[in-house]
């Protein structure tokens, strides 16, 4: 089929739906990052849907943990950098130790932002 056919549907398919069955359709297109009608027009064809219409659901309060994250990995990073001036003599072992806690951070600030994506964490 051409583009411009598959573009134009004049055609259209009602069908009933309990709260819960609907409320599970919604949540799947929008785990899919489809409208509603896409999403249901791939699962009944399986044809490949156009990319995805719609961004994804975004929860405010795991962007909020985000955010705090990124500022308390910021903060300790900026220790870090005021300690080395500070302190030239400072050992390698406080360093090591302080960067260490850095990068522990950030895997945590990684999860919660894969979360608040909707996607899986990969291994830290």
């Amino acid at each position: 089929m051409d583009s411009n056919h598959e573009q134009r549907r004049p055609l259209r398919v009602t069908i009933r739906l309990s709260a819960v069955e609907h409320t599970r359709l919604c949540t799947a297109s929008d785990r899919a990052g489809l409208t509603l009608s896409g999403y249901m027009r791939y699962v009944l064809t399986r044809e490949k849907p156009p990319r995805a219409a719609r961004r994804p659901v975004v929860e405010r309060s795991l962007l909020a943990h985000v955010l705090g994250e990124l500022g308390r990995t910021g903060e300790l990073m900026r220790r870090i950098a005021r300690t080395l001036q500070s302190a030239p003599h400072t050992t390698v072992f406080a360093v090591e130790r302080e960067l260490s806690r850095g990068l522990k951070q950030l895997a945590v600030t990684q999860a919660a932002l894969m979360r608040a994506l909707g996607r899986k964490a990969g291994p830290a």
